[in-house]
């Protein structure tokens, strides 16, 4: 069985198990002012493609998620990747760190608020071109 079947045959696999006793969430990309409930764990996973003439890129990022105690959640992110071009490189990519803080429940029109503090260290080979090799820091203000 070549390289792509097997991805293929591994990928529809872990989706079916994972469907037997998994509930939705939102996906990485998007986040929303509501932590998780405390003391439950969420884990997040994907898969992205993006494939042109003479190249291939994959990226495998995950999160697990902590609900800490009401209204705060910690977590990290972490990923690898895999780039096929003129050469193949792949490895893991940064590691994130972060928390939310939902510091307001419910305001004028409902909307509630959070805060999102989060570094990213780098732990991805700079040389390959997998991270930027620079810590960088990150506050998001999440209205919703």
């Amino acid at each position: 069985m070549d390289s792509s079947r097997t991805f293929w045959a591994i990928a529809f696999t872990v989706t079916v198990l994972g469907i037997l006793n998994a509930r939705a969430g939102r996906p990485l990309q998007i986040d929303d002012a509501d932590p998780i409930e405390p003391g439950t764990f969420e884990f997040e996973a994907g898969v992205t493609y993006e494939g042109d003439s003479g190249s291939d890129h994959w990226d495998f990022p995950f999160g697990l998620t902590y609900g800490l105690v009401q209204d705060v959640e910690i977590g990290f992110s972490f990923g690898g990747q895999i780039a096929e071009a003129t050469h193949r490189e792949s490895g893991i990519g940064d590691l994130g760190i972060g928390a939310k803080w939902q510091f307001l429940e419910s305001s004028a029109m409902g909307a509630r608020h959070a805060l999102v503090p989060s570094v990213k260290l780098p732990t991805a080979d700079e040389e390959k071109g997998l991270g930027s090799g620079e810590t960088d820091y990150d506050l998001t203000w999440v209205v919703s």
